[in-house]
């Protein structure tokens, strides 16, 4: 009878062992399973998180790279602004470069010294212009220039300015008078006279 006992009970620890195992298997199942899902987790946080890195990197890089773009522009349009001004410096220094048509408006209305009959002349005046200086100066005494002028065209007689040649020399004559209205620094920053109305009745 001890010995069927004894064998009875022996079956009953192996299976008690068996279970054990069998727990303790699955619980380090379990731990090893549970340790790689979070290096899984872990380790696929980290390559997003780079990636980001790398993104914003690469965003300021181009940034950086404009905001030089940016300098170099600016430098290059005050270079550009400093030529202009260049250029035009010389194209007023040397006169040959008309930056203004200045009337001599109103008109002028006079009547002409012919003996045979009364006849009048209308006469539009257009200043050309070279130096910014001399322009300022002609609208400053331009009354003197128009009392000259009138007083000129007050001994002219028709026949004198019916032909081209009369109206060029007209044309001279005032010019040379309206530079001598002006200080003698500017005088060539008058360059020519032009007519914008030329009327005899």
């Amino acid at each position: 009878m001890a010995t069927q006992a004894a064998e009875a009970d022996e079956p009953a620890g192996k299976k008690g062992g068996k279970k054990k195992l069998i727990i303790i298997g699955a619980l380090v199942l379990a731990l090893a399973g549970g340790g790689a899902g979070a290096w899984f987790l872990m380790g696929s946080k980290h390559p997003e998180k780079h990636a980001e890195e790398d993104d914003d990197a690469e965003e300021e890089a181009p940034a950086r790279k404009g905001d030089a773009h940016k300098g170099t522009g600016k430098d290059e349009l005050k270079e550009g602004k400093k030529e202009i001004a260049s250029v035009l410096r010389k194209d007023r220094n040397k006169g040959k470069k008309v930056i203004e048509y200045l009337s001599g408006d109103p008109t002028y209305t006079i009547n002409l010294a012919d003996d045979d009959a009364d006849r009048y002349l209308q006469l539009g005046l257009v200043f050309e212009i070279t130096d910014l200086q001399a322009s300022i100066e002609l609208k400053e005494r331009m009354p003197a220039v128009r009392s000259d002028v009138l007083l000129l065209l007050s001994a002219k007689r028709s026949r004198e300015l019916n032909t081209l040649e009369g109206k060029e020399l007209l044309s001279e004559e005032i010019l040379a008078l309206t530079r001598r209205t002006l200080s003698a620094r500017q005088r060539k920053g008058v360059k020519a006279v032009d007519f914008s109305m030329f009327v005899i009745q």
